[in-house]
C-alpha cells in the first residue's frame, strides 16, 4: 500500500513537465549529470523548476537527504544571476539500499532532484541568463566515489531573464513494477561539457 501511494505521488508530481537543456550532460565516474528546466522563461510571478538529473550506471547509487547509516546526500551550490534565488532540493522518495548490515536510502537508475528558482524584484527586464550549480554527490556500488560537477542550463535571448533556446523535451515519468519512477528523455541537444 505504501509503495502504491509513493508511486501515485511521483506520477502526480510529474504530470506534463517540459524540460529544456542547452549544455550537454556531464559524464563523471558512473554518473551522467545534467540540469534541465521546466520552462524557458523566468518571471517574477512564477518560479522556474530546475532539476539536477542524475543517471547512474547499473548497480551504482546516490543518496537521499537522509542517507541512512552511511553515505552523503547530494548538495547543490547555485551560481545565479542577479535577481534570482534558489530554494531547497525537493527530494523524491528514496529506495532502501541495504549494504551488508547497514541500511541506507537513495536512488538507483535515474533521479530528478528538483529546485525552484524564483525571481526577485531585481530581475533584469530582458536578456540572456545562465543558471549554474556545483553539484556534489557520492556514488557507490562496492566502493564509493565522491564527485563534484558543474553542469549548467544555458544561455539565450527571451522576453525576460531566462534559460533558453534548446529544443524542449518531455520527461515522461511513470511507475515501473518495482514502484520506482522510470523516465524517458530525448536527446538534450548540443552544448559544452563542463566539469569541476
Amino acid at each position: 500500500m505504501l509503495d502504491s501511494l509513493r508511486c501515485l505521488v511521483r506520477v502526480v508530481a510529474a504530470v506534463a513537465v517540459t524540460a529544456t537543456a542547452v549544455a550537454a550532460p556531464v559524464r563523471t565516474a558512473h554518473v551522467e549529470a545534467e540540469l534541465v528546466s521546466s520552462a524557458t522563461a523566468l518571471t517574477p510571478d512564477k518560479p522556474l523548476t530546475v532539476a539536477l538529473r542524475l543517471k547512474m550506471d547499473k548497480g551504482w547509487h546516490t543518496y537521499w537527504q537522509n542517507p541512512g547509516e552511511s553515505g552523503l546526500p547530494t548538495k547543490l551550490a547555485w551560481q545565479l544571476p542577479a535577481g534570482m534565488t534558489a530554494g531547497s532540493i525537493q527530494w523524491p522518495p528514496p529506495r532502501t539500499l541495504p549494504v551488508g548490515p547497514l541500511i541506507n536510502y537513495g536512488y538507483e537508475g535515474e533521479v530528478l532532484l528538483l529546485t525552484d528558482i524564483a525571481a526577485t524584484s531585481a530581475l533584469p527586464s530582458a536578456g540572456p541568463a545562465t543558471l549554474r550549480a556545483r553539484a556534489d554527490w557520492l556514488v557507490c556500488k562496492e566502493i564509493c566515489i565522491p564527485i563534484v560537477a558543474g553542469p549548467a542550463v544555458g544561455r539565450g535571448h527571451c522576453p525576460r531573464a531566462c534559460v533558453a533556446a534548446a529544443p524542449a523535451r518531455r520527461m515522461d515519468r511513470r511507475c515501473d513494477r518495482a514502484g520506482s519512477p522510470s523516465r524517458t528523455c530525448a536527446d538534450p541537444g548540443r552544448g559544452t561539457r563542463r566539469s569541476g
